[in-house]
């Protein structure tokens, strides 16, 4: 959220807008013209599940041809929806001189409805204020004659619910960047054919590492012998993975009220003795370590014995 304004240039997006002459990065404020608006009450809590909603308010609103993007925020008990066509926007910015790569953030004039009570100018035929809540535009000759204009600031008023334009692409993907992304896929296919060739050359040098090593160990240049010796640590291993996995479940039983007295540990089983400052303690630890697959031993009201079979 933005709550004391933006430093960058702002501009207030309408189809009677002269061309801009822009070198830097700016933000767009759209009129109604670029989105339709909607407001409704829901029991829901999150934006994000107001917006998964949001397309359905908009069925019999939106041009079934044009592709939309939607945005919300919640403002008092209401939640506000806007669809609006991030295609037709940046369109329309391009052929008023503004490159989509310049446009910052995007706000929504809707935000300022309590600032436009009053009637502002936009260009010579049309004016923009709020009705009962909702800021609308309609032609200049509709007001009364002699009706002054609010002197309108856009650079000092104070937007919160801005949205980059990369963030808008919910389903769309548009030209400029469906290009990049092919070369980056070409590139990186490229990448993997060349790490595929580079681990080629390494498996081969390790098989002629291997086959050097057998040569200077014949004891194991017999494949029954080397498979006895694989398994022979293999089943090493196994035990003392085992041993780990049963230290670290007995690890799991310690805290601030479980204090551990004794440990033994062979290669058959697993004992210990922890000792219980109270009898919540005591009753949490047994039923830990019953999921544990531990047997109970001794109990007392200080301490409990359990051990497991490896």
């Amino acid at each position: 959220m933005n709550f004391m304004g933006s430093s960058k240039r702002r501009v207030l997006v309408h189809k009677d807008m002269e061309n801009i002459d822009v070198k830097e990065s700016i933000d767009i404020v759209l009129t109604p013209q670029f989105y339709t608006f909607l407001r409704e009450y829901l029991e829901i809590k999150f934006a994000y599940q107001a917006k998964k909603i949001a397309p359905a308010f908009f069925n019999d609103y939106l041009n079934a041809g044009v592709e939309h993007q939607y945005h919300v925020y919640k403002h008092s008990s209401e939640w506000y929806f806007f669809a609006y066509s991030v295609e037709e926007i940046t369109l329309f910015l391009e052929e008023r001189g503004i490159s989509s790569h310049q446009i910052g953030k995007i706000y929504f004039i809707q935000e300022l409805e309590h600032r436009l009570e009053n009637p502002i100018e936009l260009g010579e035929t049309i004016a923009m204020q709020t009705l009962e809540g909702t800021v609308t535009l309609f032609p200049k000759r509709l007001l009364s004659t002699g009706i002054e204009y609010f002197p309108f600031n856009l650079q000092k008023e104070k937007f919160q619910h801005g949205i980059t334009l990369s963030s808008s692409y919910d389903s769309i993907v548009p030209f400029k960047e469906t290009a990049l992304l092919s070369t980056l896929l070409l590139f990186l296919g490229a990448f993997f054919l060349f790490e595929g060739e580079r681990g080629r050359s390494t498996i081969e040098s390790l098989e002629l590492s291997k086959t050097e090593l057998l040569e200077q160990n014949s004891r194991l240049s017999s494949s029954l012998q080397r498979n006895s010796e694989m398994k022979k640590y293999t089943k090493i291993d196994q035990e003392e993975r085992i041993k780990r996995e049963a230290l670290m479940q007995v690890s799991k039983m310690i805290s601030n009220s479980n204090r551990l007295k004794s440990l033994v540990l062979n290669e058959k089983t697993i004992m210990a003795t922890i000792k219980i400052d109270s009898l919540v303690s005591m009753k949490k630890l047994k039923k830990l370590a019953k999921k544990r697959n531990f047997t109970l031993l001794n109990e007392s009201a200080k301490e409990i014995s359990v051990e497991k079979k490896l």
